[in-house]
């Protein structure tokens, strides 16, 4: 089952800006994919850079399975903008069909700015940061988020793309959670690719899903 929580798509578009003037740029994304879960999932995502930095990015995710605790419709939000070469901040709206709408306001730290890590990075080809989310609502996934976000371009030289999730929920009543996850892409083509995604959860979520491992199959359509 699908246990997406950014923007799977999140995943390849939250990035910290440069200060001063920047390139505006706008992708517009849709995917589809299925899993070893008996789940379908269809994203669509919008993301746009202006020209000073601030960014906006939307996601609409929508996951269906045989049993309903695996249907899951997503929502959110997100507004950005850089602070200095290192530091970020965002704000995020978040709602899911189960539950209330959520709040988060956070920092961003652009590892690849970090004088002890950006050499290493840089070596492998890996863009990489950390966000620190606080939340308003914390009744299913707590008070405190953690994400780090990392992408590969061609590891080892293969027509690849690796980017993933690594995220930390402080939850004070339920216990931690953590929810991982990598989307290994091919492109085919400049406007679409096919991927193959892993996810993990380490308890099950209302929101999130099922505890344990997925596999999924699917393709992006990229604008």
């Amino acid at each position: 089952m699908m246990r997406t929580i950014h923007s799977g798509l999140a995943f390849f578009l939250m990035l910290l800006l440069p200060t001063g003037q920047a390139d505006a740029l706008t992708i517009s994304r849709l995917q589809a994919r299925v899993s070893d879960a008996d789940t379908y999932s269809f994203t669509q995502s919008i993301f746009h850079r202006f020209g000073d930095g601030t960014y906006v990015l939307q996601i609409y995710d929508n996951e269906r399975g045989i049993d309903a605790q695996d249907n899951h419709e997503r929502f959110e939000l997100y507004v950005g903008r850089p602070i200095n070469q290192l530091l970020g901040w965002v704000a995020r709206g978040q709602k899911w069909s189960s539950s209330l709408p959520m709040a988060s306001v956070g920092l961003q730290l652009d590892l690849n700015r970090t004088p002890l890590v950006d050499g290493a990075l840089k070596s492998i080809k890996t863009t990489s940061f950390v966000q620190l989310f606080a939340r308003n609502r914390s009744e299913l996934l707590g008070d405190l988020e953690v994400l780090h976000y990392y992408r590969l371009k061609s590891p080892m030289g293969l027509p690849l793309e690796i980017r993933g999730n690594n995220v930390y929920y402080r939850r004070p009543e339920g216990g931690d959670l953590w929810n991982l996850w990598a989307d290994v892409i091919h492109p085919v083509h400049r406007h679409w690719d096919i991927y193959y995604r892993w996810n993990f959860l380490s308890k099950a979520n209302p929101l999130l899903g099922r505890q344990g491992h997925t596999s999924s199959i699917g393709f992006r359509f990229n604008f």
